[in-house]
């Protein structure tokens, strides 16, 4: 049998516990600030908010690079990355990547196109630092060869007037294979190249003589070069050449230049 004095107790405890869950499910004011807000939102501001254009996802430092790409008729191609570093002197790095023409293949349904990809690509990475009208240090690594070259090249123009110009330049290098050759008959390691030119230049007219001599580590001979260089019309020129002149060697040339920037 119940004791009616039992019944008051039991309703306080029921009510202890709704007040305990009715705590546990009140909201914080963090919660009901985020509900506030989205009861305020207005559906209609969504539908006649302006558009924003889309971006294209691009390289944040695209800027800083100087990209220049040349495409030839057989497919392939050369793209030249330069980037200049902050520094007093003239410093860049880059890479000369070749790129090799694609072949033609069978059609398929994987291969709609009907190419094949040539992935025998070629890349080469590189630094300069150098002062103006004085030195430069160049380096430069081709994993395709297997060879590292550094060289360094003093150049100095020295204006004579207004009408003449003498250029003497010197410039040594180092090029190192970096693997072992596997044939006996290989080039050695380390070849030693020594070049030192003297050009005179006449300005009014755009002509330019040079003489100079060349040596190398795997060639017992020193070999001499003259040179004249003429500016036919903007960026067109013309350079004949001799080199070892007097000797059986002798060799002759004319070549054309024409140099565009776009």
């Amino acid at each position: 049998m119940l004791c009616a004095c039992a019944m008051p107790a039991l309703a306080q405890d029921g009510q202890d516990a709704q007040d305990t869950h009715d705590a546990e499910l009140a909201l914080s004011a963090e919660d009901t600030a985020i509900i506030d807000k989205a009861l305020a939102l207005d559906p209609n501001s969504l539908v006649n908010a302006p558009l924003k254009p889309l971006k294209l996802p691009t390289l944040a430092t695209i800027k800083d690079l100087d990209l220049a790409r040349n495409d030839r008729p057989d497919g392939s191609g050369t793209v030249i990355v330069k980037k200049p570093l902050s520094s007093e002197w003239d410093a860049n790095v880059g890479a000369d990547l070749g790129l090799a023409a694609d072949k033609p293949g069978a059609y398929s349904r994987d291969n709609p196109l009907g190419e094949i990809r040539n992935d025998r690509s070629s890349g080469a990475a590189w630094a300069t630092l150098g002062v103006p009208n004085f030195a430069s240090v160049d380096a430069r690594i081709d994993p395709n060869s297997d060879q590292g070259r550094v060289s360094t090249t003093f150049k100095h123009t020295r204006p004579v007037g207004d009408t003449f110009a003498v250029t003497l330049q010197s410039r040594a290098s180092l090029t190192e294979t970096l693997s072992q050759p596997q044939a006996t008959a290989a080039p050695p390691l380390r070849v030693w190249d020594n070049e030192n030119v003297a050009k005179f230049s006449i300005l009014p007219t755009g002509t330019t003589l040079g003489a100079g001599i060349n040596t190398t580590s795997t060639d017992p001979v020193t070999h001499n070069s003259l040179s004249a260089e003429q500016k036919i019309y903007g960026p067109l020129g013309l350079t004949t050449a001799v080199t070892d002149l007097g000797r059986a060697s002798e060799t002759k040339s004319v070549s054309a230049r024409l140099k565009l920037n776009w």
